[in-house]
């Protein structure tokens, strides 16, 4: 019996230890500033709008937070008229945190939940210092353009999608030859920038992908491109 309680007492002591060691609190801090997306210009904020804030949140499950694991904020501050941010915070150092933006003026900025995106998350315990990047509201006229320096030559470029179905029904799949043209009917309602959330992940990115025929030879390219916001831009595709 008294072996067993001595183990029970053992049990004890290193399950309150191993509690509060995972319970620990480091300090973090966490600053940047909010930019429009394919510039490092501050973003554009409204004077009769709410001022965007920052939120960070906590994972409360075991899920990840691209699959929607549960969570809850657990502070928020509204960004500077400079678009600045700084956060000095006790995080639990086992914990997983994120943040996310609200209260963009949605009439020239995407609004999207940044709460499931992993690359928002924050490290507990250092200094987490990074700007993020709204993605703003773009128009897009493609122009492609053969680069091909024999202006006699063959080529064929089959283009398999990136600017939208609008261009595709525009222009046709085809490109012959040497060309340079810009589908001046053809218009895109898209994103700024070349990454949407600052990764280089295609499924995130600006890119046309095609079928390239150069001297008999087929090849699957992809071409990527970026979009200046706010505005209609006419965007080079070459090849």
């Amino acid at each position: 019996m008294k072996k067993l309680i001595l183990i029970s007492i053992i049990l004890a002591i290193a399950f309150s230890y191993s509690c509060n060691k995972e319970a620990k609190k480091v300090s973090t801090s966490f600053s940047g500033q909010l930019r429009t997306n394919g510039t490092e210009d501050v973003i554009k904020m409204s004077t009769v709008l709410p001022t965007p804030t920052v939120e960070i949140y906590q994972t409360t499950t075991s899920s990840t937070l691209i699959s929607g694991g549960g969570y809850e904020k657990i502070t928020s501050m509204d960004v500077d008229k400079n678009g600045n941010f700084s956060f000095d915070l006790d995080l639990y150092e086992n914990e997983t945190y994120f943040f996310a933006v609200s209260n963009v003026d949605t009439s020239i900025y995407y609004q999207r939940d940044t709460r499931y995106c992993g690359q928002n998350s924050l490290k507990p315990g250092q200094s987490n210092n990074k700007n993020i990047y709204i993605s703003a509201i773009s128009w897009v006229r493609p122009r492609f353009i053969n680069t091909n320096s024999d202006t006699n030559n063959q080529d064929v470029f089959e283009y398999r999608g990136g600017i939208g179905g609008l261009v595709q029904y525009q222009m046709g799949p085809f490109l012959y030859g040497s060309v340079d043209t810009i589908f001046i009917d053809a218009l895109y309602k898209t994103w700024s920038g070349s990454q949407k959330y600052g990764t280089f992940n295609l499924s995130n990115s600006h890119y046309v992908s095609a079928k390239l025929t150069r001297n008999g030879v087929t090849n699957d390219i992809t071409i990527p491109y970026t979009v200046p916001p706010f505005d209609t831009t006419v965007v080079e595709i070459k090849y």
